[in-house]
C-alpha cells in the first residue's frame, strides 16, 4: 500500500510521542496503544485492530491510521499516502471500514477518496470536539453518584443507546443489525467503563468511556431518558462521569452534535472547550446514499 504500513510492536512509544501533539485529538489511538494493541497488530482480517503509520523521508511518523476491531477509523495527522493507503487497504478489505471519525478536514480527505471506490455514507454526523482539563473543570453533581453498569442492566442499555440513535440521526440500529449491535454493547459491559443513573426502576441517564489511559479519556453515549430531563439529571451525569475520567486522566473529551446547542451550553458550564469540527461517517454497503448530511 502506498507510503503506509502496520506501525510494528518497537515503533510504540514513536507513536504516542506523535500522539502527544495533539492529545485531545489523539485519545482514542493513546487508549489503544496503553491496552497493548500492537502486541495484536498485522495485517487484516483478524486480531483486535491495526494500527498504520506513514513515515516521511527521513523515517518518523508524518500520520497514524487506527483502525479498530468493529471498523472504526481514527486517522491522527493527514497525507496523501495515509489517504492512498486506506484507500488501497478498503480496496482489498470490503467491509473493513465502517465508520471515519476525526477532525473535518482528515476525515473529508479521507472520505472523498473511498466515495470514489463506491462507498456511500449511511449517515453523517457534524460534530464539536469538546475538551476539558482538571484545571477548568466544574463539578456540578453534588451528592449524584452514577453506578457501574453490568450485564444485568443490557437490556436497557441496548434501548437507551438505540432511542438515542434514532434521536440523533433518525436511524433504528435495532432494526438494521440488531444482534450484532447487542454484542457490541454487551462486549463493552465487559469492560466495567458504562454508567447507569437510576430513579427506582426507570433508567434515567446512561454514558460510558470508550478510550482511556494516562493521557485522557474519551466520554460518548451521554444521554437522559425524556421524561426526565429538564431536572438536572443531563448535567449531573456529565459533572460525575468527567469527574471520574479526571480521577484517572490529565484530561476528558467528548463528541457533541454542532446543532445540539443545549447540550454545548451544558458542557461550558462544565469548563469544557471547544477545540476543533469533527466529522463521523457511518459506512453503509456500496451504492447505499447518504441518510443525512
Amino acid at each position: 500500500m502506498p507510503g503506509l504500513k502496520p506501525l510494528t510492536p518497537d515503533r510504540a512509544a514513536e507513536a504516542r510521542a506523535f500522539c502527544l501533539r495533539t492529545p485531545a485529538a489523539s485519545v482514542p489511538v493513546l487508549a489503544w496503544l496503553a491496552e497493548g494493541g500492537l502486541a495484536g497488530a498485522g495485517p487484516p482480517p483478524g486480531g483486535r485492530g491495526w494500527l498504520f503509520a506513514e513515515d516521511d523521508p527521513s523515517g518518523e511518523i508524518r500520520a497514524l491510521a487506527l483502525i479498530s476491531e468493529i471498523g472504526v477509523l481514527h486517522p491522527v495527522g493527514r497525507s496523501m499516502g495515509l489517504i492512498d493507503g486506506v484507500a488501497a487497504l478498503a480496496r482489498a478489505n470490503p467491509g473493513l471500514v465502517r465508520v471515519l471519525v476525526g477532525p473535518r478536514p482528515e476525515v473529508d480527505a479521507l472520505w472523498e477518496r473511498l466515495q470514489s471506490l463506491g462507498l456511500r455514507a449511511r449517515s453523517i454526523r457534524i460534530q464539536r470536539l469538546l475538551s476539558v482539563e482538571r484545571s477548568r473543570f466544574v463539578s456540578s453533581h453534588g451528592a449524584l453518584r452514577l453506578e457501574t453498569a453490568t450485564h444485568r442492566n443490557l437490556l436497557e442499555l441496548v434501548e437507551s443507546s438505540a432511542a438515542m440513535s434514532r434521536e440523533e440521526s433518525g436511524e433504528d440500529p435495532q432494526r438494521r443489525n440488531p444482534l450484532l449491535f447487542r454484542e457490541r454493547i454487551a462486549s463493552r459491559l465487559a469492560r466495567r467503563h458504562d454508567f447507569v443513573l437510576h430513579e427506582g426502576s426507570e433508567l434515567v441517564f446512561k454514558c460510558n468511556v470508550s478510550a482511556l489511559s494516562e493521557f485522557g479519556g474519551q466520554i460518548e453515549g451521554v444521554y437522559c431518558s425524556p421524561d426526565f430531563r429538564r431536572r438536572g439529571h443531563g448535567t449531573a451525569g456529565t459533572s460525575w462521569i468527567t469527574e471520574w475520567v479526571l480521577g484517572r486522566a490529565p484530561r476528558a473529551v467528548l463528541l457533541v452534535n454542532d446543532a445540539n446547542l443545549i447540550a454545548k451550553r451544558m458542557y461550558a458550564k462544565l469548563g469544557y472547550e471547544d477545540l476543533y469540527a469533527s466529522r463521523t461517517i457511518f459506512v453503509g454497503p456500496r451504492g447505499g446514499g447518504p441518510s443525512a448530511d
